[in-house]
């Protein structure tokens, strides 16, 4: 039997318990306040912060360029630099995805193709083709002439 004391001393304690602790749904224990860390997540509200265990930070996040941890089925990974990229990262424009590999590339190193096609650089200087820069910046693939063995 619980007496009015008991009763009291339980709460007091569960409530002392739950000013320091955050239960973390994906371990499913209680964990310490001062165990949290700072993580990012979009969704269709947009970019906000959550607070989450370490352990499940270093389960389920990776840094990114911008220095911070987003959940791994969020993030881009960028072979041409060998880093992950945020989802704010690669929506505020910084890269792109090529429309010959598929690959995710900066930027800095996008060609437009006289089709209108997004490549990387060395996409375009790694192929078999003739390619040349026009003065708007469009690649047009020049046709050799075949010789003519007389």
């Amino acid at each position: 039997m619980i007496t009015t004391t008991q009763s009291i001393l339980t709460t007091i304690t569960v409530s002392v318990v739950n000013n320091e602790h955050t239960y973390c749904e994906v371990t499913g224990d209680m964990v310490h306040n001062s165990e949290l860390v700072e993580v990012w997540v979009s969704n269709r509200w947009g970019v906000h912060s959550e607070m989450v265990s370490e352990c499940d930070r270093d389960n389920n996040y990776v840094e990114c360029t911008d220095g911070k941890m987003w959940p791994d089925d969020q993030v881009t990974w960028c072979e041409s630099e060998e880093v992950w990229i945020s989802p704010q990262t690669y929506h505020d424009g910084g890269y792109f995805q090529s429309d010959w590999d598929g690959e995710v590339y900066n930027k800095g190193v996008m060609c437009t193709t006289e089709d209108g096609e997004v490549v990387a650089e060395d996409e375009i200087i790694d192929s078999n083709d003739t390619w040349e820069k026009t003065p708007e910046g469009v690649w047009i693939k020049v046709e050799e002439e075949e010789e003519c063995i007389a």
